[in-house]
């Protein structure tokens, strides 16, 4: 290099060699240029060296300033005065606030062209959106920590406290469910406005739990049949017109079975007849009648049918309390189970006797783990049954479903143990609480009389269903039958009964 290419190097550059400077290049050196004089005596050849520079790659690189705001893409290597595309999504709850280059902004367009200079981290800057707040206060309680009206950002903590000093219990209703009680309620803005309506009251046990004795009154699930005829007119008159497999028209469909797959043909409405924000009568209606194995095709000749509910009437249940009785104490928890036979549930609609693949795994049809009724108890009942306060005493648990739940020397059919909120009793737990037949018998409600569970006038008692596999076939499910003592059955069978239970903590 002579020396005015060495200064150069040394003392400046140009503005296009400061962009490559930050970029991978690359240099040749060639020696191709050769002119040849012929003449008699003499050859002369004349050698120049040129020097050319061709620009790489350049790397782009996109971070965010709140990783869960959205995503960002364009992020790579590209040659030097490349034309890319920077662009972002914006999760909810998030707004966008612009392209930044250090604390310069290069865009506040979601999708950017950007012309590639050098190496660059590029940052996505997102800021949190806000959302409403709108306070009922239905007391004369005096509230302070929040403004009704007022626009509050995703996420922030906000508590709202009253100046309540009587022994009455302040109630937080959040877009009209109950979360929580107490003279102050914290919450995090969620990305949506929200209301919220404070109330008050001297009792607390409807929305946490009452007791008496050996009994708990804990949630409500639809039990007793409404036979007030003016009532049940005006329930069939909000309820509005009638669903079909086509349109339910306000109504949701049960997603009960025939011949083993989900059909439609029976459905239930849920009513908040004092808008409270509580559901206080169920109707039922149901096309066809449900078959005693979900395995079976229509029939004209049900449970349903011999319990006196009808193809195409509908009937009104109320949301009643339910009874518990305490199986065990200890330590303030409480083992508690229905007293009453809740509901009709098959075990899982299959009579195989293979293991396959069902609710993400593979077992037998008599697989607790796997079972619809599993399904049912921990997401349906439980979340139509009790409020977010309530969910709050209940215990998670994990269950023991080894051989020895089962009460048998032998079972090939036993599954893994089970973490649940709401579960059935297994064999052994049904005999340790319930040493006698008596004390196992139990009654259904007209509710479960209505989704067609068996019913044996000469005990008047019904079939309820324990969670452990009988170990002489792979559907066989073991269940209390209506003289109390232990018998087993399939589990296609839609007419035994539900009967919850589960560990709560007391108050």
């Amino acid at each position: 290099m002579n020396k005015k290419i060495l200064k150069k190097a040394l003392f400046g550059m140009s503005l296009l060699e400061l962009s490559l400077s930050s970029c991978k290049v690359s240099t040749t050196n060639t020696s191709t240029i050769k002119t040849t004089t012929s003449a008699k005596t003499t050859t002369t050849v004349e050698t120049t060296t040129v020097e050319t520079t061709t620009a790489q790659e350049c790397m782009i690189s996109l971070t965010k300033n709140i990783d869960e705001a959205g995503s960002i893409s364009g992020e790579g290597n590209y040659l030097y005065n490349s034309v890319i595309i920077l662009s972002c999504e914006v999760n909810k709850g998030y707004l966008f606030d612009g392209w930044y280059d250090g604390e310069k902004m290069i865009s506040d367009s979601k999708t950017l062209e950007y012309t590639v200079l050098s190496t660059k981290t590029i940052e996505a800057r997102f800021s949190y959106d806000k959302y409403k707040v709108t306070i009922e206060n239905h007391t004369e309680l005096v509230i302070s920590g929040a403004i009704s009206d007022n626009d509050y950002s995703y996420k922030d903590n906000i508590t709202i406290t009253t100046n309540n000093e009587s022994s009455n219990y302040v109630l937080w209703y959040i877009n009209d469910v109950l979360e929580a009680y107490g003279n102050s309620y914290t919450f995090t803005m969620p990305n949506k406005n929200i209301n919220i309506r404070i109330e008050i009251t001297n009792s607390i046990g409807d929305i946490t739990y009452d007791r008496d004795g050996n009994k708990i009154y804990f949630g409500k699930y639809p039990q007793e049949l409404v036979t007030d005829d003016e009532l049940k007119s005006e329930l069939n008159n909000i309820a509005g017109e009638l669903p079909n497999s086509s349109n339910l028209n306000n109504w949701n469909d049960y997603n009960y079975y025939f011949n083993r797959e989900i059909s439609s043909y029976m459905y239930y409405i849920d009513i908040d007849y004092d808008k409270d924000g509580t559901y206080d009568y169920r109707g039922v209606y149901f096309t066809e009648y449900r078959p005693i194995y979900a395995i079976s095709a229509k029939t004209d000749n049900t449970f349903q049918e011999k319990n006196n509910y009808l193809t195409n009437e509908v009937y009104w249940f109320s949301y009643d309390s339910i009874e518990w009785d305490i199986l065990f104490e200890d330590n303030g928890k409480a083992l508690i189970i229905s007293n009453l036979i809740l509901d009709s549930q098959e075990f899982y609609p299959n009579d195989t006797t293979q293991t396959f693949e069902h609710n993400g795994s593979i077992g037998y049809t008599n697989n607790y783990e796997l079972s619809n009724i599993r399904k049912f108890l921990n997401d349906t009942f439980y979340n139509q049954v009790f409020n977010n306060i309530q969910k709050g005493f209940i215990e998670e648990t994990l269950l023991d479903n080894s051989l020895e739940s089962t009460n048998e020397e032998e079972n090939p059919y036993i599954c893994n143990d089970t973490l649940d909120n709401i579960f059935l009793l297994s064999c052994s737990e049904a005999l340790e609480y319930y040493p006698t037949n008596d004390e196992r018998k139990a009654k259904a409600t007209d509710y479960a009389n209505s989704q067609g569970i068996r019913d044996d006038s000469s005990y008047d008692c019904n079939y309820w269903w324990l969670r452990s596999p009988k170990s002489s076939y792979g559907s066989m499910v073991w269940m209390v039958y209506i003289d109390g003592q232990f018998s087993a059955n399939m589990a296609y069978m839609t007419h035994y009964g539900v009967r919850p239970a589960c560990w709560i903590n007391l108050i």
